[in-house]
């Protein structure tokens, strides 16, 4: 089966880390994907392009001069026709409209739809997030990350029949670089003997950076060596950044910013915070279980079930600093502890959320999806 998976998010990170590894590994269940990226600067290809380029698959571009430039949807019929696609796969709102358009112009063609998260980052996003509800009611399955998303889509009105939760998937072989903790803590100035936390992700609201922040203090009172890493950008970093000049600690925090080899720290880091207040299943829970780091997370989305509710990492209620601040000294201070949560996640993660179990659940809602448009 031909199938077009369309992204527009530029990076090789996040969801589009599933992306890849799909399309490397869709041939082996019967399934010849092109992977459609859509981009802005016709002479320069983006860091996804070239990800993907540099994996062997086979990569087409949609060219925008402008956003929302009407041309996308034209061109994307063109490459319907060209390589004979029989379904759409849509990442994310941008993706699901192009999409639905083009399905619309060549008839019967299946569309699955994803959703990998709602952010409250700002107004457009939040009224991105309102549309990309809306449409996906016009797929003919949409699947999800965790069950909560579905069954946000379930209260919109999507039926139930519609719906697939598929949980993200992660295996070694994304982590083929040298670790280089020294190197990185040269760069941010740490210690050799200094205990590092370490956060990942966007710097927007819905990730509850500003929590760790203010459970920063409380930690350094029993672990004044301890050091935060915050490694990640967004429209919340100058806020962050005041917050800890304010609470006096800007000493032990390191902003490492947006850094393309955000995998790296993994191997710095003695325990990771995730401290959302909303999620689906990030993949930077499963990059951390995988690399043996011990996790504190916030019991939102699918990250209970992935931790096991708390036999594989610590679990807190979102928005509460105190929480956070006491189990994270207590895991400073407990290394046997650490080492028990790291080596039960590896596990779990390898036999629960292999790619190729993920995979073989998206060919049968892709099969689903065909019997629907065929009936």
């Amino acid at each position: 089966m031909n199938i077009g998976v369309l992204t527009a998010y530029s990076r090789p990170i996040g969801f589009n880390h599933g992306v890849l590894q799909f399309c490397k590994l869709a041939p082996d269940f019967g399934l010849n994907p092109v992977l459609i990226a859509i981009t802005r600067h016709p002479n320069r290809e983006n860091s996804l392009v070239k990800e993907a380029r540099r994996l062997g698959l086979h990569v087409q571009t949609l060219h925008e001069d402008f956003r929302y430039d009407p041309r996308v949807f034209l061109q994307l019929v063109k490459l319907i026709d060209k390589f004979n696609l029989q379904l759409l796969d849509a990442q994310t709102y941008k993706p699901l409209a192009i999409s639905l358009f083009a399905c619309c112009l060549r008839g019967n063609i299946p569309l699955v739809s994803w959703t990998h998260g709602f952010s409250q980052e700002n107004l457009k996003i939040r009224i991105f997030g309102a549309v990309e509800k809306h449409l996906h009611r016009f797929a003919d399955k949409v699947i999800c990350v965790s069950a909560p998303f579905a069954e946000i889509l379930v209260n919109k009105g999507i039926p139930k029949n519609k719906l697939a939760v598929i949980s993200n998937a992660i295996d070694d072989e994304e982590f083929n670089f040298d670790p280089v903790p020294d190197e990185l803590r040269r760069q941010l100035d740490l210690e050799a003997n200094q205990p590092v936390v370490g956060a990942i992700g966007r710097l927007s609201p819905e990730k509850g950076h500003l929590f760790l922040i203010k459970a920063w203090p409380e930690i350094l009172k029993k672990v004044p060596s301890a050091k935060l890493v915050i490694v990640g950008d967004g429209p919340l970093r100058a806020e962050l950044e005041t917050e800890a000049v304010k609470l006096g600690i800007q000493a032990s925090v390191r902003f490492a910013g947006f850094r393309q080899d955000g995998r790296r720290f993994f191997s710095l880091f003695d325990i990771m915070v995730l401290p959302s207040l909303d999620e689906g299943l990030p993949y930077v829970l499963l990059e951390a279980m995988i690399k043996k780091v011990p996790v504190i997370a916030t019991s939102v989305g699918e990250i209970p079930e992935v931790l096991q509710n708390g036999q594989l990492g610590v679990l807190v209620q979102p928005a509460d600093p105190s929480a956070i601040s006491k189990h994270t000294t207590c895991l400073l201070l407990n290394e046997a502890k650490r080492k028990d949560y790291a080596q039960l996640a590896r596990l779990s993660v390898l036999k629960l959320y292999s790619h190729e179990s993920r995979i073989e659940k998206i060919v049968a809602v892709y099969k689903d999806a065909c019997e629907q448009g065929s009936s």
